[in-house]
């Protein structure tokens, strides 16, 4: 995968989407970016240009989500998911309420995105994506959407859930 002639878009330019523009752009990447409070300052730094959300899901080859959780619930909805160009790799870290879970889960099952999805509305259960299940034990996404990494959000508290949830996720890559 070359980043040559290739544009980052991030969503929310806070302190860790402009950490993701710095590093984007020591890629090679052109980037582009929405946030809500525009940033001039960082825009003339860094040399990104701030777009509106539909422009940069139109032209965007990698999108990568960085908004505050619960303060953004279906900023990307099912319309905007729908502009996204085929052949976009998607990243969301930063809430799973932010986006159209179910559009943006049948665009990756026909290969038209593919996603690195570390957050959901929920757990990672088929039903929750948008897919169908036959049964309440039939949940795992396994075989379904294999050209994209679906995995567990690793921002927990206690040492406890941390372990349990590294386990877990050690045996999903497994």
């Amino acid at each position: 995968y070359s980043f040559k002639n290739k544009t980052f878009g991030i969503i929310g330019l806070g302190r860790i989407g402009t950490e993701v523009a710095i590093i984007a752009k020591r890629l090679g990447f052109n980037v582009v970016y929405f946030s809500k409070t525009r940033k001039p300052d960082i825009e003339n730094i860094l040399n990104i240009k701030h777009c509106s959300l539909q422009e940069l899901c139109e032209t965007s080859d990698v999108i990568s989500v960085h908004l505050p959780a619960h303060h953004a619930e279906n900023l990307v909805s099912k319309e905007i998911i729908f502009k996204i160009k085929k052949g976009t790799i998607f990243i969301n870290t930063a809430d799973g309420n932010a986006l159209d879970q179910q559009e943006l889960t049948r665009r990756m099952e026909n290969n038209e995105i593919y996603a690195y999805l570390d957050v959901y509305p929920g757990l990672p259960r088929k039903d929750i994506l948008g897919l169908p299940m036959s049964d309440k034990t039939d949940w795992k996404v396994h075989k379904k959407l294999s050209n994209n990494v679906i995995a567990y959000r690793a921002g927990w508290k206690t040492q406890e859930s941390i372990r349990i949830k590294t386990y877990k996720l050690l045996g999903e890559l497994i």
